[in-house]
C-alpha cells in the first residue's frame, strides 16, 4: 500500500470513529423528567439535560404527593409522557404530553397545555404500562388495576376507561389492600399488592402477593411473597431482570431512629415458574455490619451490577447508603458499599438510564447521578431543582411494547378486551434483552 492510500485509509478510519463515537450517547445527553412540591396545589415539572436544570416547565400543576411520571411509546411509535396527580378520594388527573423534537424539552410553552388532561377512575395511581393501544395502571387506595385505550378524534388523543378491571381483595381478615406496582412481561399483566392494618398508627403488614392477569384483567396465577410492605412510591422499589423480577420490602411497618427491621428484604422472583427466594435481609446485613440499621429500598440493574439503596430514618436527619453487588454475589448476601449520605430531606429511588450510563439516585431533597463508567457522582440539590423532590423519570429510551397488530374488542365483545394481540406481544419475551428496557 503506497503511503498515499495510507493516508487516505488512516483518514477514513479517524472519519469513522468519529462518527461512531458521536452516535454514542455522552453523559451531556442524559434526560430525567422530575416534579417538586411544597404544598398541595403547586407541583411543578422540570428536566435536567446534562447538568442544567431547567424549571418549571409548568408550575402549581396540582396533585398531593403521590405522582407518577411514565414515559412510553404508543402505538403508532410516538413519544408520550403521563403524569399522574393525587386528588384525594376521586380519580386522578392525568395529563398527557407530546413533547415532540428533543431540541424543544427545556421549553415551557412545549409543556403547556398538556395534550390531554382528564380525571381517570384510579385513585393513588403507583404505576402505568404501556401495551400497544392500551395504558393499564394500578391504584394504591383501592389496590385497583384498569385498561384505558388510547383514543384519537379531531387532532385529540385521550386514554379513556374500557370498563374492564380488578380489584385485589386481602387474605388478611381486618387488612386493607394496596396497589403498589405493574408491569408487563411474556404476554401478560403482573400487579404487585400488600396487605395493611392500620399502619400509620403502628400496625402491621401481611404478607406481598404478586398476580398474574391477563389483558382482561382476569387472574391467571397469584404468588405469595417472603416481604412484607413495597414502598412503591419510590421509583426502583422492583427491577425486572429478563425472567426476574427483585422486589424489595421494608420489613413491615416503616422503621424510624435507627430501629432496625430484620425482615426488611430483597427476594427475586422466576415469573417462567412462579417461584421466589429470599437473598438477603437487613439482619443479615447487620450481623456483618453493625451499623446497619436501615431498610432495603430500591434496586436497580445497570451494566452487568446490581445498585440497592438501604435507608435509616432519623428523628433530625437520614442516613442513606448505596451498595454495588452482582447477581451471583447478591445470592452470597455479599454487597459493597459505594457511597453514603446524611442529611435532610424525605425522598429515596433508584433509576438507571442505560443510554448515559447513570444511575439517578434521590437522596433526601436532592438528586444524584453516578455515572457508573466514570466512576463520578453530581449533585443536584433543593435549590437547583427550586423544590423537595416528588418523582423523576427518566427521559431516554421509553418503556413501550410495540403496536396492536389487531383490532382489539371490549368486554362482551368478539375481540377479546384489552388482551387482543397479547399473544403477538409475547414474542417480545424471546427478543435479546438489550433490545427491550424495563424501568428498574
Amino acid at each position: 500500500m503506497t503511503s498515499k492510500l495510507k493516508r487516505r485509509s488512516f483518514a477514513l478510519m479517524t472519519l469513522l470513529f468519529a462518527l461512531l463515537f458521536l452516535a454514542v450517547p455522552q453523559m451531556s445527553d442524559a434526560h430525567l423528567l422530575f416534579t417538586t412540591q411544597e404544598n398541595y396545589a403547586n407541583t411543578a415539572l422540570g428536566i435536567i439535560i446534562g447538568d442544567k436544570v431547567t424549571t418549571p416547565l409548568r408550575s402549581n400543576m396540582g396533585g398531593n404527593n403521590g405522582q407518577t411520571i411514565t414515559p412510553f411509546i404508543n402505538g403508532d411509535g410516538q413519544l408520550r409522557i403521563a403524569i399522574t396527580l393525587y386528588t384525594w378520594g376521586q380519580g386522578d388527573i392525568l395529563n398527557l404530553y407530546a413533547p415532540g423534537d428533543p431540541s424543544l424539552w427545556t421549553q415551557p410553552e412545549n409543556w403547556e397545555p398538556p395534550l390531554d388532561e382528564s380525571e381517570i377512575s384510579l385513585q393513588n395511581t403507583r404505576d402505568l404500562t404501556i401495551v400497544g393501544k392500551f395504558l393499564y395502571g394500578i391504584d394504591y387506595d383501592e389496590a385497583k388495576v384498569t385498561c384505558m385505550e388510547v383514543k384519537k378524534a379531531a387532532g385529540k388523543e385521550t386514554y379513556e376507561d374500557t370498563g374492564l378491571s380488578y380489584t385485589y381483595v386481602p387474605q388478611t381478615p381486618g387488612y386493607e389492600a394496596h396497589g403498589e406496582a405493574l408491569f408487563f412481561y411474556g404476554g401478560s399483566l403482573y400487579g404487585l399488592f400488600t396487605e395493611a392494618y392500620k399502619p400509620w398508627e403502628g400496625g402491621a403488614y401481611s404478607l406481598n402477593r404478586l398476580i398474574k392477569l391477563d389483558g382482561n384483567l382476569t387472574k391467571q396465577d397469584e404468588l405469595e411473597l417472603k416481604g412484607k410492605n413495597i414502598e412503591s412510591g419510590t421509583p426502583g422499589a422492583y427491577a425486572l431482570v429478563g425472567k426476574k423480577l427483585f422486589v424489595t420490602s421494608l420489613g413491615g411497618v416503616q422503621s424510624y431512629a435507627g430501629a432496625l427491621n430484620p425482615e426488611s428484604q430483597i427476594e427475586v422472583v422466576d415469573l417462567g415458574t412462579m417461584e421466589t427466594t429470599p437473598l438477603v435481609t437487613a439482619q443479615d446485613m447487620n450481623d456483618k455490619d453493625p451499623t446497619f440499621s436501615h431498610m432495603l429500598f430500591a434496586i436497580a440493574a445497570a451494566n452487568g451490577k446490581i445498585y440497592v439503596q438501604a435507608v435509616q430514618w432519623g428523628t433530625e436527619k437520614y442516613n442513606i447508603r448505596i451498595y454495588e453487588t452482582t447477581e451471583e454475589k447478591l445470592v452470597q448476601k455479599d454487597l459493597t458499599l459505594l457511597k453514603e449520605f446524611t442529611g435532610v430531606g424525605w425522598r429515596a429511588g433508584l433509576v438507571h438510564d442505560p443510554s448515559t450510563k447513570a444511575l439517578w439516585a434521590a437522596v433526601g431533597s436532592s438528586l444524584w447521578r453516578y455515572d457508573y463508567n466514570g466512576k463520578s457522582w453530581k449533585e443536584f440539590d433543593k435549590d437547583d431543582l427550586q423544590g423537595d423532590i416528588s418523582a423523576f423519570a427518566v427521559l431516554a429510551t421509553p418503556e413501550g411494547h410495540g403496536g396492536e397488530p389487531t383490532q382489539p374488542g371490549h368486554k362482551g365483545d368478539s375481540g377479546g378486551g384489552c388482551d387482543a394481540g397479547f399473544g403477538w406481544l409475547a414474542l417480545l419475551a424471546l427478543l435479546p434483552a438489550a433490545t427491550l428496557r424495563r424501568r428498574s
